[in-house]
């Protein structure tokens, strides 16, 4: 089931690349891509105040936050990275990469893309949390306190139930 979870937010939002777990933890654990990441974190505080997912200090930020800044002063940080969304299952973040997409189309002067847009790396976490505690993988408490734990917040009760036995799910 947690397969056809993975797929979902795929299938909802088919114009957003995806990345798998695998990849993400292929780019977080070797030390020249690491520091590429910019990791967007589309769930509300009370979500993110349990755990995060793991990434370097500097290379985290909320949807929230990071949609309140200029398309351009977007595009600068983006500039050389690779930008993954998650939220609980990939859903939500799916919907905030939709948006920006949308947003670069509507403010493209006319044209159906930004001419740059392509070039842009930027990635729906398939699966998010959920696919990463299935895993194996831990989150951390915070980007500036890494303690790694297996407490995640599920979102609700039926997604938790998709969460491995191993892990402490909050919703």
């Amino acid at each position: 089931m947690l397969a056809f979870l993975r797929k979902w937010s795929t299938l909802n939002c088919p114009n957003v690349p995806a990345m798998n777990v695998s990849e993400y933890a292929n780019l977080l654990d070797c030390p020249q891509t690491s520091q590429s990441i910019l990791l967007i974190d589309c769930r509300p505080e009370h979500e993110r105040a349990i755990s995060i997912m793991p990434v370097n200090e500097g290379d985290y930020m909320v949807g929230e936050q990071f949609s309140s800044l200029s398309l351009s002063t977007q595009d600068d940080m983006m500039q050389g990275r690779v930008l993954v969304a998650h939220c609980t299952i990939g859903m939500r973040s799916g919907r905030f990469l939709e948006q920006m997409i949308l947003e670069r189309i509507k403010n493209s002067n006319g044209g159906s893309v930004l001419p740059d847009f392509p070039r842009m790396k930027i990635f729906n976490l398939e699966g998010s949390m959920l696919a990463w505690a299935d895993a194996g993988r831990e989150f951390v408490t915070s980007t500036s306190d890494p303690t790694t734990t297996k407490r995640f917040h599920t979102y609700n009760i039926k997604f938790d139930r998709f969460r491995p036995e191993s892990y402490d799910g909050i919703y």
